[in-house]
């Protein structure tokens, strides 16, 4: 049900008549099978050193024409029982919220797993039903947070985000007008080392909630975190890098197709499980998180992160910050199209535009402090034009390269899933030397980013 949710009743397109079903079959194999098959292949040599790999002999490319190398692989598919459907399940848990009972903030993380899935993603849900636990516990003693709060577990990640995706499908009006915020756990505990992404605008309350959460080991997540992230110079602590969301897990159908400020963190280290049946709690024991420090730390992490943004008396949204991302990422743009041969002027609206969302990010950060300590003040109305600044950003009728896609900020590259892309509309155009589309996408996100200017504005005065 591509674009709408697959619920009892709906219309189900064909497997064969699909575009996003896959066409070709695909098998992961282990080193010892492609031992077997690249050792036979004795025709041309190759290209470049680039192309010699870790096993015990000299590649070459193909066969040579005396010996045919030729592997059989066997494809079982289940597509054509019971009309290739089966049945997935998400399983919610609400904290309804005191105040505002129809504003949401998410907490989700993936259920399904390809084999054992003990980071993947059991160190996730575990996060997700930890921090759910605490929220049921303050609840059964007479505290809940203003807002909602709901914890989800999502079935059928592995299979292409299904869960996630017919959830937010099913819900989309309502998660237009009720969604603060999605929080991600995916593989959150594979590691000491922190590692965070988010929506531009979510970044400096990520550096807060990191300066407030211990790591287990007595000390703020943040001094490891900052420690980690370059020397420092004249004697100033670095800012440790926060990622962008790309793909590959289940904040994409909030964060990609609706707009929804979105944001995942966890503890990284040495690799090598993945979607193996190496991942198995003997490999957590062993390498991943012993004392399961890091699964405790990214818990509480989720939980201080819910709670913060569902007792926000104004929602800690950074647009300053995101106006300088946004003019750093148009400039960058700029630079590609310039060295691709198009005329870089075209981009000076929007890195106007880009400029003037600064300074109303800085401008309304001023009123915005002064105004929390207004204490007997209620800030609905200005919590929902922050929310209408945020999807500003997205494109109501899709993308030019792919219609579910809205998010005109940051996107999955549609070359690398997993990868993220800025400015997705200008940055294909350029790749793809599509001069007259690049040209129409410059104009949409101006127009986008003055139109979040003018929400922005209005948020400012409804303060004043």
């Amino acid at each position: 049900t591509p674009g709408y949710a697959s619920v009892p009743g709906a219309w189900h397109t064909s497997a064969d008549s699909s575009s996003a079903t896959p066409r070709i079959p695909v098998i992961p194999i282990s080193y010892g099978i492609a031992n077997e098959i690249l050792s036979r292949l004795h025709g041309r040599d190759i290209p470049n050193i680039g192309w010699q790999g870790g096993l015990a002999f000299r590649y070459h490319i193909a066969a040579s024409a005396s010996e045919p190398v030729r592997a059989t692989m066997s494809v079982e598919d289940d597509r054509n029982e019971q009309g290739g459907l089966k049945q997935i399940w998400d399983v919610v848990g609400t904290v309804p919220g005191t105040t505002f009972p129809d504003e949401w903030v998410i907490v989700g993380g993936h259920r399904d797993a390809w084999c054992y899935g003990a980071e993947d993603n059991v160190s996730g849900c575990a996060s997700v039903v930890a921090a759910a636990e605490a929220f049921a516990k303050l609840a059964k003693e007479g505290i809940r947070p203003k807002r909602s709060v709901l914890f989800v577990t999502w079935d059928a990640e592995e299979w292409g985000l299904l869960g996630s995706t017919e959830w937010v499908e099913q819900l989309e009006k309502e998660l237009g007008t009720k969604a603060i915020a999605y929080i991600n756990q995916d593989e959150c505990a594979t590691g000491s080392s922190f590692e965070a992404s988010a929506d531009p605008s979510l970044r400096t309350f990520v550096y807060d909630v990191a300066k407030a959460v211990p790591d287990g080991t007595g000390n703020p997540i943040y001094a490891d975190w900052s420690r980690r992230a370059a020397p420092k110079v004249s004697g100033i602590d670095p800012i440790p890098t926060i990622g962008l969301l790309g793909g590959g897990s289940d904040f994409s159908p909030f964060y990609n197709h609706l707009g929804i400020p979105s944001l995942e963190h966890g503890f990284g280290g040495s690799f090598g499980e993945y979607h193996s049946n190496h991942d198995n709690i003997a490999w957590t024991l062993h390498f991943g998180d012993s004392t399961f420090r890091s699964h405790a730390a990214t818990s509480q992490f989720a939980a201080v992160e819910a709670m913060r943004l569902a007792n926000a008396d104004i929602l800690p949204l950074d647009f300053a910050a995101m106006g300088i991302w946004l003019r750093d990422a148009a400039q960058h743009e700029k630079s590609a199209a310039g060295s691709a041969g198009y005329d870089s002027a075209m981009f000076a609206p929007l890195l106007n535009a880009a400029q003037k969302f600064t300074q109303d990010g800085n401008e309304f950060d001023s009123i915005r402090n002064r105004a929390i300590e207004q204490t007997e003040r209620s800030f609905t109305e200005v919590n929902q034009m922050l929310r209408d600044v945020e999807r500003s950003f997205t494109k109501s009728d899709g993308l030019f390269f792919d219609k579910w896609e809205r998010n005109m900020l940051v996107l999955a590259d549609p070359d690398n899933g997993y990868a993220d892309v800025r400015l997705p509309e200008l940055n294909l155009s350029v790749r793809r030397k599509n001069r007259e589309r690049l040209q129409s996408a410059v104009q949409d996100l101006t127009e986008a980013t003055q139109a979040a200017c003018a929400k922005l504005e209005e948020a400012t005065q409804k303060l004043q």
